[in-house]
């Protein structure tokens, strides 16, 4: 039997990816369904907040998990503001495109984090 030159990282990517699978199609229902605001507001935050960029950083073996946390937190608050700037400067606003579309991208790549192999 071979030792896991990662302890514990095999599970934090097993959780992280499923987590934003769970999120991604959650809140990818609730706009798709047109959800009260009640509803709709808590799920596409929170995705919104985990999004591609959690899953994305924790893919890589040199960063802790805090690191990945908070890195990843800054890094989905801007790419919600650089998909936003440049709807806005196309002229075409269309907000739930856009964030489906993040959704769909942290979607992929939670997948690939559960189902992907350990490099």
């Amino acid at each position: 039997m071979t030792r896991d030159p990662w302890p514990g990282l095999r599970t934090q990517r097993l959780v992280i990816g499923l987590m934003s699978i769970g999120l991604s199609v959650a809140a990818i229902g609730v706009v798709a369904v047109a959800a009260p605001w009640q509803l709709r507001f808590p799920v596409v935050a929170a995705a919104a907040l985990f999004g591609p960029g959690i899953p994305l950083l924790r893919a890589r073996r040199d960063l802790s998990l805090a690191e990945c946390l908070v890195y990843g937190a800054g890094l989905d608050v801007g790419l919600q503001m650089l998909v936003g700037l440049a709807l806005v400067m196309a002229h075409t606003w269309v907000p739930v495109a856009a964030t489906v579309t993040l959704f769909a991208a942290s979607l992929a790549i939670g997948v690939k984090l559960t189902y992907g192999e350990l490099r």
